[in-house]
């Protein structure tokens, strides 16, 4: 009884302390910084409000996507790349070289080598840093190396073409000339002007046949070279293709040719809109008052990585390098993670039940999920063991909903709880 009297006391004295509760009550919002967030180039609609975005600035290549979602400078979160393709990202990126420098990936790190790299001699670039600008549609860097300055602008298609532009200029008083050399390993016989090879991607998941080619380059030692004189203050531009073929993606092919035979203007133009129509096509514009939120709910679409990189068209997961659409999307049969296929044996055992494990008894041991018999043929088990009435045709065992993984169980013993005494 004393016992009881002691927490009653304690009880009344701990609701006499406390403070009241409001159900109102300041708790402050969020400060943002960073760059001032881009207002929508068109006025709020409620119809399609992404398709009234694009179709306000489809006539040029500068898009509220891309400039909603920009980075500049010496990002914080690294130099990673953000164009990306079906299959096709880098999975490390090295932006102290022009070309695709670094781990390239089809789905996964092919062997850790980078796609391609172009060398530009007489002369050492570096990338002046502050002035880099990076979208998820593109990457554009500026390099320089005494009085030659290269602007770089690189992006990943939708079916797996790497293009790199380059556009050099000559800020010198008399005219330059310069050695270009695009090599890779994964390309490296030819003639003409393009180089081609075969290489099997992680795991073997499919046979990719890359080709690199470029403008007024031609094959020499294992690469392409070309050979460009810039007069004083005038501009030279070249462009470097690689795609990456294979055969359950024809349009890999396809692509890659078109953007072999297009200019530099019309390369980057073609990509950069097809890149931003299809955000007027495919995504919700979610309205927010806070222009800061808004920004970061497109960046949670453009990486969001519970979507499997098939169903998402071209913008890609940002978060982390191995990645499980691509491969669903080149192997549309392979037997899914949760489908098991079992012997006559193991169907039988599992039709009979299973013997619960008792307490006290030494596991781990393999433990099937029970099917029972009914008298229709209609009953199913759902995954958590319960069994539910199916259509009325199927058995459990000829439908997806009677195959269950193995479970290992490890068994504890039992415990006996007393019932709690109360002293009167």
């Amino acid at each position: 009884m004393t016992r009881l009297l002691v927490a009653l006391v304690l009880f009344a004295c701990s609701v006499l302390i406390a403070p009241p509760a409001h159900a109102a009550q300041t708790i402050g919002f969020p400060t943002f910084t960073g760059p001032a967030v881009p207002a929508p180039p068109a006025p709020y609609t409620t119809g399609d409000m992404m398709r009234k975005i694009y179709d306000a600035e489809s006539s040029g290549t500068d898009f509220w996507m891309d400039r909603l979602l920009a980075r500049t400078g010496n990002d914080p979160a690294g130099p990673w790349l953000m164009s990306r393709g079906r299959a096709l990202f880098m999975k490390e990126h090295d932006p102290t070289k022009f070309g695709f420098g670094g781990k390239v990936a089809y789905w996964e790190s092919i062997n850790d080598n980078s796609a391609y790299t172009v060398a530009l001699t007489p002369g050492t670039f570096t990338e002046q840093v502050a002035q880099r600008r990076q979208t998820p549609s593109r990457w554009k860097s500026v390099h320089t190396a005494g009085s030659v300055t290269v602007e770089q602008t690189k992006f990943i298609t939708d079916n797996n073409v790497a293009v790199t532009n380059l556009s050099i200029k000559n800020n010198g008083s008399a005219s330059t000339t310069l050695q270009l050399r695009a090599t890779s390993p994964y390309a490296t016989t030819g003639t003409g002007s393009e180089l081609t090879g075969q290489v099997n991607a992680y795991n073997n998941l499919t046979t990719i046949r890359p080709r690199l080619t470029g403008d007024g380059f031609t094959v020499a030692s294992g690469g392409l070279g070309r050979s460009v004189t810039v007069a004083a203050g005038a501009t030279v531009t070249a462009k470097v293709v690689m795609g990456f073929v294979t055969d359950e993606i024809p349009a890999s092919l396809t692509e890659y040719n078109a953007y072999a035979g297009y200019s530099n203007a019309t390369a980057f133009a073609t990509h950069v809109k097809a890149y931003n129509r299809w955000w007027a096509e495919n995504v919700p514009y979610i309205d927010v008052p806070e222009p800061a939120i808004k920004k970061n709910i497109c960046m949670e679409e453009l990486s969001d990585p519970r979507r499997p990189a098939g169903d998402r068209g071209q913008p890609r997961p940002l978060r982390g390098g191995r990645r499980q659409g691509p491969a669903r999307q080149l192997r549309p049969r392979q037997q899914q993670a949760h489908r098991v296929r079992l012997g006559r044996p193991d169907r039988q055992r599992r039709r009979r039940g299973l013997l619960p494990l008792e307490a006290g008894q030494h596991g781990p041991r393999r433990v099937r999920l029970p099917v029972q018999r009914s008298a229709g043929r209609g009953a199913g088990v759902r995954g958590d063991g319960q069994h539910g009435q199916g259509d009325g045709d199927a058995h459990p065992r000829d439908t997806d909903q009677g195959r269950h993984r193995q479970r290992t169980v490890e068994p504890q013993p039992a415990v006996v709880r007393a019932p709690a005494q109360v002293d009167q």
